[in-house]
């Protein structure tokens, strides 16, 4: 079981700053060959902002071990973002995350604990650009 006690609990700010040769490695990845991208002043695709968490520090993985959850026990059922304006090739984003919920299901292998982790991410001049927020469940409560 995830002590309930750790709802609103928050870690350690992430930082990356964006360049053109991760958006071009991202874009690579995900099979994008729009020349919208690439265009000089061109807003980067919303969904680079998932990888935040793996090129700017520790991320999810940490976040859990921090609450004592063991990561071979988890599934990430959900993932959702919340975007408010787009962001761009030299913008150096933060990500500040907390625990937004934590709660319990009985399911069929038995009792599963559901945590929702939000992360409020901003450009360097304080603007928020994405909220995400990913649910995940841990086995065993």
């Amino acid at each position: 079981m995830v002590d309930p006690a750790h709802k609103g609990k928050t870690f350690d700010p992430i930082t990356y700053t964006f360049d053109r040769n991760k958006r071009d490695e991202f874009l690579i990845a995900i099979g994008e060959s729009s020349p919208a991208y690439l265009q000089e002043g061109a807003p980067l695709p919303p969904t680079i902002i998932t990888v935040v968490s793996f090129w700017g520090g520790e991320g999810l993985e940490s976040a859990l071990q921090q609450i004592g959850v063991d990561i071979w026990s988890v599934l990430h059922a959900e993932q959702e973002y919340e975007f408010h304006e787009p962001f761009y090739v030299g913008d150096t984003i933060t990500g500040r995350t907390h625990v937004a919920d934590i709660y319990e299901r009985k399911g069929r292998s038995g009792e599963l604990t559901f945590v929702i982790f939000e992360t409020a991410f901003a450009n360097q001049h304080g603007s928020p650009v994405v909220t995400g927020r990913s649910t995940i469940v841990v086995r065993g409560g």
